[in-house]
């Protein structure tokens, strides 16, 4: 009745007896966990590749890739996949949405099983999937006090120019636990970027860097001791600000010293 057995004990549904071979092949998948692997499936049902599957219209079958699974677990899965992401935004309402490997890890099904999941998920509207994360449809991220308190980050790292607190030296300041989160939403918008992993600058004051650095290297080389005495700023800053431009190529380093590069001209 099923000639290649599940490793783990299963069921025995009443149509692994049935006389029609999509009958069969139904409740061979429901046995198994994730399905079947469709090269396999004449074997399992009986009959030859060339009668096609021949699946009950109305069966609790699927066909996932080169696999067939019940399609009460794809369902159940994609119900699984909304559910989390609706968790993680009443969690983290400021974050723009639930990263997209998190997600996939958090289903606890094989890969292929969660990729398609969310695929489903995305194609009928209730979850986008933007910039490596997925979020519900309409979603809009949220921080508490609302817009101000964004603003007002803002403000604090647009008065300190080129030499910004830490995330940590701002949850201080503020007394917020939040603020991480906060940047990034505002880095969203275009109001701030992380330059560091902890040290975000307000764009007026990456703007007046770049300026300056370009200014310098129309003469000729860049050098870290030129930009630092132009600008003011210490080495504490100086160093992932030049790292920052060569990143986006604004600059080129060469040894010691940065030439200007493409998006530096």
């Amino acid at each position: 009745m099923d000639p290649v057995p599940p490793a783990r004990r299963a069921s025995w549904p009443e149509d692994l007896a049935a006389p029609e071979p999509g009958r069969r092949l139904s409740a061979l998948v429901e046995r198994r966990p994730f399905g079947i692997e469709l090269a396999a499936a004449p074997i399992l049902a009986g009959w030859s590749a060339e009668a096609g599957l021949g699946l009950p219209k109305d069966g609790d079958v699927s066909r996932v890739g080169s696999r067939l699974v019940r399609s009460s677990l794809l369902e159940a899965t994609t119900e699984s996949a909304v559910r989390l992401v609706h968790d993680f935004h009443r969690r983290q309402p400021a974050e723009r949405g639930m990263p997209l490997e998190t997600l996939r890890r958090s289903l606890r099904v094989p890969e292929w099983l969660a990729e398609t999941a969310i695929e489903r998920g995305v194609a009928s509207r209730r979850l986008v999937l933007a910039g490596g994360t997925v979020r519900l449809a309409g979603f809009e991220p949220r921080v508490e006090g609302g817009e101000p308190e964004v603003l007002r980050l803002v403000q604090i790292l647009q008065g300190a120019g080129l030499t910004p607190p830490s995330v940590a030296e701002l949850e201080r300041e503020t007394g917020r636990r939040d603020v991480m989160a906060t940047l990034r939403l505002a880095a969203g918008r275009g109001l701030v970027e992380a330059v560091e992993r902890d040290r975000y600058y307000a764009i007026e004051a990456l703007h007046r860097f770049t300026e300056a650095v370009q200014d310098i290297g129309r003469a000729g080389e860049i050098q870290p001791a030129a930009v630092r005495e132009r600008l003011g700023i210490s080495r504490k800053y100086l160093i992932p600000l030049l790292e920052w431009a060569d990143a986006r190529g604004i600059t080129v380093r060469a040894g010691e010293t940065r030439r200007l590069g493409r998006a530096g001209h």
